[in-house]
């Protein structure tokens, strides 16, 4: 695998790790000190130090979580990793902090990851929950499997900028969860959440699960999002 940078006359390779065979990449992080942090399928997470590339020690768990599948750089300086099988591991300074199953995670492979305000969300095969003040918590969707397979997260802010709407990219669709929703979801026990979907049915070619790796969604600096799916790339104006 190799690094590359940019350059407007094409790519320039600056460095290699050697991996096993041509595994691809899945996910990538850059940390509050500038250091790249990147997970090579099958073969496990990786730091780009000043002398080259150093392989980070592993989880305790089984050979099914060697590298994360989902990774973020939160802003106050936590780095957030999703494996396979149910595993949220987030680091800072050298220590690291672990959820599971037997936490509640029950997300599946964790697949989709975002930060706002002070709350880690947290998607995968199974729904979404999020991280706050280091409890964990499941957020209430409907279990019809609408919202199974989740590959990317986005918040955007609203006006006050404390509260965010929150954009989930799923196979079903894209859809939106208004900041009033998911303060009632989160407050109230059985509350149905309302959203809005963008999907097949509206003339979206979507299916995101053949465009790896994540996150399958971005937020552009004039505040557009970007969906990568099987049709193509897709914008939208929240």
């Amino acid at each position: 695998m190799e690094k590359l940078r940019f350059t407007s006359s094409g790519t320039e390779a600056l460095m290699s790790v050697a991996t096993a065979g041509q595994a691809p990449v899945r996910a990538m992080a850059r940390d509050a000190q500038g250091v790249l942090w990147v997970s090579v399928n099958k073969v496990g997470l990786f730091r780009l130090e000043a002398d080259g590339w150093a392989k980070v020690a592993g989880t305790p768990h089984g050979a099914s979580q060697r590298m994360p599948v989902s990774a973020l750089a939160a802003p106050d300086g936590w780095l957030w990793f999703g494996y396979r099988d149910g595993l949220l591991e987030a680091r800072r300074d050298g220590r690291t902090l672990r959820w599971t199953q037997a936490d509640g995670l029950g997300v599946g492979h964790v697949t989709a990851l975002a930060h706002h305000a002070a709350r880690t969300w947290v998607g995968g095969q199974h729904g979404l929950a999020y991280v706050e003040a280091g409890r964990l918590r499941r957020l209430p969707l409907p279990g019809d499997g609408v919202f199974d397979n989740i590959y990317a997260i986005v918040a955007v802010p609203t006006g006050d900028g404390l509260q965010a709407d929150l954009w989930l990219h799923a196979r079903a669709g894209i859809f939106q969860f208004p900041a009033a929703e998911l303060r009632r979801a989160m407050a109230t026990p059985g509350h149905r959440i309302r959203y809005l979907s963008f999907d097949a049915l509206g003339g979206l070619a979507n299916d995101p699960h053949q465009v790896l790796p994540l996150p399958t969604a971005v937020r552009a600096a004039d505040g557009r999002l970007w969906f990568s799916t099987g049709g193509g790339v897709v914008s939208l104006d929240p």
